[in-house]
C-alpha cells in the first residue's frame, strides 16, 4: 500500500500556504459583507457571492496543485497536468508508472455534482 503520508502533509502545507490563507480569509469577508442585508441591494449580494466563490475555486486550485506537486516529489506521479473545461471545470490529471490517469486526480466539478445540480 502506497504512503498517503505525502497527501495529508502536502494538504496541511498547502491550507497553511500565505497566498491560500488571505485568499480564504478574502472569500470569508465577501460572504459576510454580502450577509449584511441593510447595506446591500441584490445585486450587491449577488457581486459579493460570486466574488467569494471565485476566490475559493481558485484557493482549491491551488491547494491541490501543491499537492500534486508534493506527489512528484514523493514519487507517487511521474507528472501532473492542469487543464478546463466545462464539464470538470478546473482539473488536474497525474501520471503514474501506468501511464496517465483517465480520471483527473482532482476536479472542481465532479460529474455526480452536476447530476445532483440538474435534478
Amino acid at each position: 500500500m502506497a504512503n498517503i503520508n505525502w497527501y495529508h502533509d502536502a494538504l496541511l502545507a498547502a491550507q497553511k500556504h500565505p497566498t491560500i490563507a488571505a485568499m480564504r480569509s478574502r472569500a470569508e469577508r465577501h460572504r459576510k459583507e454580502g450577509q449584511n442585508f441593510l447595506n446591500h441591494g441584490c445585486e450587491a449580494l449577488r457581486q459579493h457571492d460570486e466574488d467569494a466563490d471565485r476566490l475559493n475555486a481558485t484557493a482549491d486550485l491551488l491547494e491541490m496543485e501543491m499537492v500534486a506537486k508534493a506527489g512528484v516529489a514523493a514519487g507517487e506521479f511521474k507528472a501532473y497536468a492542469i487543464g478546463f473545461n466545462r464539464v470538470n471545470g478546473s482539473y488536474i490529471h497525474v501520471e503514474t508508472s501506468q501511464g496517465w490517469d483517465p480520471d483527473p486526480f482532482w476536479a472542481q466539478y465532479r460529474e455526480s455534482e452536476i447530476i445532483e445540480s440538474t435534478l
